[in-house]
């Protein structure tokens, strides 16, 4: 079922967890769940935490990536750009383009 803060999801009979509506809208916000789920659709979900005391399960679509996640991708996309830069670099490819210049002034006066 559909609540504005969320969608509840049944596991099994008489066990339901909470999708926030955070987590539902891949990135975007959005304003009441059934913007992107239905009642009574399916969805492949993945517990994110079970609070015994409160009687509560967390829940996030399987396919969400949090904002760390994502931050964390680019920072590792970056040290990947960063290192074969530096590679390039010492194995005299290309180089910046201050580098090319330089190479190309220097064959003119040869």
């Amino acid at each position: 079922r559909l609540a504005p803060f969320g969608a509840f999801v049944t596991l099994a009979p008489g066990v339901d967890g909470l999708i926030h509506i955070s987590k539902l809208g891949q990135g975007r916000k959005i304003n009441h769940p059934r913007e992107v789920v239905e009642e009574g659709q399916s969805i492949e979900v993945v517990i994110e935490s079970v609070e015994s005391d409160s009687r509560r399960i967390s829940l996030a679509p399987a396919d969400y990536t949090s904002a760390e996640d994502l931050a964390e991708k680019e920072r590792e996309v970056y040290k990947s750009f960063a290192q074969n830069s530096k590679a390039e670099k010492k194995s005299g490819d290309i180089g910046t383009f201050g580098e090319l210049l330089r190479k190309k002034l220097e064959q003119k006066k040869s």
